[in-house]
């Protein structure tokens, strides 16, 4: 996955997670709507094939969750993931399974 590609879907399923959002809102849930979250099934899917399943949680981590975006590594140091294509680098770094 290219990292062009990499940013093009994160930002769609951020798109898809607003909508989802914007009609829950509204009254209207989609949570149990498969249709919706397709892209991000295949998405992940995706990324767990080149970046295997620690890359993909990784991914998921950064997409989802409501924390610092720092790795915290073995050596004491950390690593900011703070924008997409630091996120990209480290995960193509660090858990790429291809090439």
């Amino acid at each position: 996955m290219t990292r062009e590609q990499f940013k093009k879907y994160i930002r769609d399923i951020e798109e898809v997670d607003e909508l989802s959002n914007k009609l829950s809102d509204f009254g209207i849930e989609t949570i149990e709507c498969k249709e919706l979250f397709r892209a991000e099934e295949i998405f992940f899917a995706w990324l767990e094939q080149d970046f295997g399943k620690n890359g993909a949680d990784l991914v998921s981590w950064w997409m989802y969750e409501d924390v610092d975006k720092v790795i915290y590594e073995t050596d004491g140091s950390e690593t900011n993931l703070e924008n997409i294509d630091d996120l990209y680098s480290y995960v193509e770094g660090h858990y790429c399974t291809y090439g």
